[in-house]
C-alpha cells in the first residue's frame, strides 16, 4: 500500500438495484458484496470512502411488477425500496446514502442533474432530437419500448427482454432486436418515428481509450467495441413512453432516460453534500477517485453509455476504474426475480440458522471476477461450516490464551498478509476469489502455537485485519475480544492490550434441508 492510497478519497458506486423484487444472492454476490468489501477494505488501511447508490426507481422493470402486485408504480418502488435496504443491511452492506429519486428531498435535484446534463449536452450541439423508429401496439397504443419488448439479441441470437442482453452484455435500441413481440397480448407491433435525445460523440476509438485507461479486462473491453462498432458512439437521453421523468425537454409522449450514469452523477453530488462541500465527485477537477461496480448483464450501460456521455462534457468525466463481476447460477441456472428463481437474502438470513457474515463467506469464494459460476446449495452449506468448525476449533482456543502482548515475527507475517490482501481489493481490482483466500490460509495456518499467549494475539489480529473486508461482524467482534476500539484498523494492529473474550460456544452445523425449504426453483430452470 502506497501512502498516496491511504490517504485518497473513494467513491463506490454499485449498480442501483431496480424495486421490482427482493435482492437474491446473484445480486448479492455481485456489485453490493464487491462495494462493501472493497470500502472495508479501504477504511482498514486508511482511505476515506463513501459508498452510494439507490433505488432505480424509473427502469421500466417497475412497470411489470406494478402490473402483478395491483399497486402504482409509486406503491411498488416505495415498499421495495425500503424492503431492499433490509436486504443490503442482512448482508451486512453499509451505505453512506440509500436514494429513492421519488421522495422530496431527492425528486427536484435529481431531475435537475438529468435535464443539466442534456441542456450542456444540447448547447454544445453533441446531443440532437433524432427521430427513431420505434414499435407501437396497434390494440393498446402503448410503446413497445424497454421492459415490454421481447425478441433475440442482434450480438448472440439469444432471447432477450428490453434493450439488453444477459448473456453476452449486449446492448442495443428497439430497431435493432430480431424479432420484435410485446411482452404483453395486445396487438400486432406497427412502426412508428418519435423524437428523442441522443447524443453522439461520433469517436469510437476515443471512448475506447478513456476505457482501457480504467484498466478494464480485455473480455469486457471487447464488449464495448463491439458494442460501438455495431451500433455506434449513439448513447439515448430520451425514450418514448409515460414512466420517467417529465420534463420541459421532451414532449409529452416522451421521458427523459434515467441512464446509469446520470444516477452516478447524481450520488456524486450527494457525496460533497454529506462531506459539506461543493460540486460533484464527478467533475473533472475532483481528487475523488470514482469506481463503478455492476454486472456484465449491465455492462452495455455501465461500460458504454458514462464514457460517450462524458466524453461530450466540459464539466464531468467518465469513472477512474470499472469493478465488471459476471452472473451467478443457482442450482444450474441464472437467479432471476422474474423467473422466481434463485434464495433470497432475507428470506435465508432471517429464516435459517446462516448470518450475513456466512452468506457473505460463501459468495466470496466464487470467482466471478473470471467467470459465469453456479451455486449449489450443498455448497452454501459446506462454506458455513467450514467457518463455523474454524471459529469453533481455533479462534475461540486461540482467544481463550491470547495474552496482552504480541509475537513480532508472527505479527509481521499477518501485516505483509494484510498488503497481499490489499492488492487484491484495490480500486482497480477487485479480485474477492484471491481475498478470501489468503483469510482461509492464516486461518488454517498450521505453524501457530495457539497455545502461546503472544503467537496466538498475533494470529488472532491477523484474522481480524484479514476477515474485515469479507465477515465484518465476525471480524469486529474479534477485534473487541481484544481489548481495541472501534473497527478492525492496520494502522491499531501493533496495540498491546488485555482480551477480554467472551465465552461463545460451538454453533451446530448448518442442514441442507433448512436452506432447501428457503430455495426457489423457477419454473425454467434447468
Amino acid at each position: 500500500m502506497s501512502t498516496g492510497e491511504s490517504t485518497r478519497r473513494h467513491l463506490l458506486l454499485p449498480m442501483q438495484p431496480t424495486p421490482n423484487g427482493r435482492m437474491h444472492i446473484g445480486h448479492a454476490a455481485g456489485p453490493y458484496l464487491r462495494a462493501d468489501a472493497l470500502a472495508r477494505r479501504l477504511r482498514r488501511d486508511g482511505s476515506q470512502v463513501q459508498v452510494i447508490t439507490g433505488t432505480d426507481v424509473y427502469e421500466n422493470w417497475i412497470l411489470v411488477e406494478a402490473l402483478q402486485s395491483n399497486e402504482t408504480p409509486e406503491q411498488t418502488c416505495t415498499r421495495l425500496h425500503g424492503l431492499i435496504a433490509q436486504d443490503l443491511a442482512n448482508l451486512n452492506v453499509d451505505l453512506d446514502a440509500w436514494i429513492n429519486p421519488l421522495t422530496p428531498d431527492h425528486a427536484g435535484a435529481y431531475r435537475h442533474i438529468h435535464e443539466q446534463l442534456v441542456e450542456e449536452l444540447r448547447r454544445a450541439g453533441t446531443a440532437k432530437l433524432v427521430a427513431e423508429r420505434v414499435p407501437r401496439s396497434a390494440a393498446s397504443g402503448r410503446y413497445v419500448v424497454g421492459v415490454w419488448i421481447l425478441g433475440r439479441c442482434p450480438e448472440c441470437g439469444s432471447d432477450v427482454a428490453g434493450n439488453s442482453c444477459v448473456r453476452c452484455g449486449a446492448g442495443f435500441q428497439p430497431a435493432e432486436i430480431l424479432e420484435p413481440r410485446s411482452r404483453l397480448d395486445e396487438g400486432e407491433l406497427r412502426w412508428t418515428h418519435e423524437d428523442s435525445w441522443f447524443v453522439d460523440p461520433g469517436n469510437t476509438e476515443s471512448i475506447l481509450a478513456n476505457l482501457a485507461e480504467t484498466g478494464l479486462d480485455d473480455e469486457f473491453l471487447s464488449i464495448a467495441r463491439r458494442h460501438l462498432h455495431r451500433s455506434g458512439t449513439s448513447v439515448r437521453l430520451s425514450q418514448p413512453g409515460d414512466w420517467g421523468l417529465r420534463s420541459p425537454l421532451v414532449s409529452e409522449r416522451c421521458v427523459l432516460t434515467n441512464t446509469f450514469y446520470s444516477y452516478c452523477l447524481y450520488c456524486a453530488q450527494v457525496s460533497t453534500a454529506i462531506r459539506g462541500e461543493e460540486g460533484n465527485d464527478l467533475d473533472r477537477d475532483s481528487a475523488t477517485h470514482v469506481v463503478a461496480l455492476f454486472g456484465k448483464d449491465n455492462a452495455g450501460i455501465g461500460l458504454v453509455a458514462p464514457y460517450v456521455i462524458s466524453s461530450c462534457s466540459d464539466r464531468y468525466r467518465g469513472f477512474d476504474t470499472l469493478a465488471v463481476n459476471h452472473l451467478l447460477s443457482f442450482e444450474g441456472s441464472k437467479c432471476s426475480t422474474s423467473k422466481r428463481h434463485g434464495i433470497w437474502v432475507s428470506e435465508l438470513i432471517e429464516g435459517s440458522s446462516i448470518t450475513g457474515d456466512e452468506l457473505r463467506y460463501c459468495l466470496s469464494h466464487l470467482p466471478l471476477e473470471d467467470e459465469l459460476c453456479s451455486l449449489a446449495m450443498a455448497e452454501l452449506v459446506r462454506h458455513v461450516n467450514r467457518l463455523r468448525d474454524l471459529d469453533a476449533n481455533r479462534v475461540q482456543t486461540a482467544l481463550a490464551t491470547a495474552g496482552a502482548e504480541h509475537a513480532p515475527a508472527l505479527l509481521d507475517a499477518a501485516i505483509t498478509q494484510t498488503e497481499r490482501q490489499a492488492e487484491q481489493l484495490d480500486p482497480s481490482h477487485v479480485r474477492m476469489t484471491e481475498a478470501t483466500t489468503i483469510l482461509d490460509r492464516w486461518l488454517e495456518r498450521p505453524d501457530v502455537d495457539l497455545a502461546s499467549a503472544a503467537q496466538a494475539r498475533s494470529w488472532l489480529t491477523g484474522v481480524t485485519l484479514l476477515a474485515a473486508p469479507v465477515t465484518p461482524v465476525f471480524a469486529g467482534r474479534v477485534w473487541t475480544e481484544l481489548g481495541l476500539r472501534g473497527s478492525p484498523r492496520t494502522a491499531a494492529a501493533r496495540q498491546t492490550s488485555p482480551t477480554t473474550p467472551e465465552r461463545v460456544g460451538p454453533r451446530p452445523h448448518a442442514q441442507l434441508s433448512e436452506v432447501a425449504a428457503l430455495a426457489h426453483i423457477g419454473s425454467d430452470a434447468a
